[in-house]
C-alpha cells in the first residue's frame, strides 16, 4: 500500500513541479510563487475550517521555532 501512495504522490509531484514551471512561465518567477503559497494557505484554512481540526500546539516551545523560518537572525 506504501508502495502505491508513494508512487502516487511521485507523479504528483511531477505534475505540480511542470504546472508551476508553466505558470511562472507566464505570470514571471515572484508572481507565480505568491499565486502559489497563497493557494496552499487558503486551501490549508479552508481544509482545517471544513473538518473543525485545531492545529495542536505544544506548551514550552519557544515561538521562533513555530514561525517556519520566517525569523531570520
Amino acid at each position: 500500500m506504501y508502495t502505491i501512495f508513494s508512487s502516487l504522490i511521485g507523479a504528483l509531484l511531477a505534475v505540480m513541479i511542470y504546472l508551476n514551471g508553466e505558470l511562472a512561465n507566464h505570470i514571471g518567477n515572484y508572481a507565480a510563487s505568491i499565486f502559489i503559497h497563497l493557494t496552499g494557505l487558503i486551501l490549508v484554512c479552508l481544509v482545517l475550517l471544513l473538518t473543525r481540526s485545531k492545529i495542536p500546539f505544544r506548551k514550552g516551545i519557544p515561538p521562533v521555532l513555530l514561525s517556519g523560518g520566517f525569523w531570520v537572525f
